[in-house]
């Protein structure tokens, strides 16, 4: 917790910001694995770990996820409606750092992880499919293993409308179009 307290503080030099950004998200993971075992201390660490989801949302995407993280593991141990927070990071994510090569790893990675989570209690793969998509878009020989599992949880009725079209139409199938 006191890691959380020093990342609000500003660095006495500039150069420290990574250093200081990579020992929250170390944080945030032990905090994380030690709430998976002892399950007690989730109340107590999940004001501090909202304060600083509140704090990095916008600017931090990589430690965002961390975060990120911890809410699908413990949110339902408080009662805390993280679907906001989800929300946030399908829409932000992907849309803005889609060219980010470690961001979109993240993000992927991240999805992997928690594919069956967001099949079964969400609806934001179909939602937000087409950002979804722009990472494969970018850069399709370096995710195309990746997105062989996320695709399939990804494509529902609604979101393979612009495909169902393109096949009808006897147009061959163009990503970029998808994710516009």
């Amino acid at each position: 917790l006191r890691v959380f307290d020093q990342y609000e503080r500003k660095p006495k030099v500039q150069s420290d910001t990574e250093v200081q950004l990579m020992a929250l998200q170390e944080a945030v993971n032990i905090v994380d694995e030690l709430c998976t075992q002892y399950p007690d201390s989730v109340p107590k660490v999940f004001n501090p770990i909202k304060r600083i989801y509140n704090t990095i949302y916008q600017s931090q995407p990589r430690v965002v996820l961390h975060v990120v993280q911890f809410f699908i593991n413990h949110s339902e141990t408080v009662e805390y409606d993280a679907s906001q927070v989800y929300e946030h990071i399908f829409e932000t994510i992907p849309a803005k750092y889609y060219a980010s090569p470690s961001t979109s790893f993240e993000f992927l990675t991240f999805l992997r992880n928690n594919l069956e989570f967001f099949c079964l209690k969400t609806d934001l793969l179909n939602k937000y499919f087409p950002n979804i998509l722009k990472i494969l878009a970018w850069n399709p020989r370096t995710y195309a293993k990746d997105f062989e599992e996320i695709i399939a949880a990804c494509i529902s009725p609604l979101s393979s409308v612009e495909v169902r079209l393109n096949v009808l139409m006897k147009r061959p199938v163009n990503y970029i179009e998808l994710t516009l």
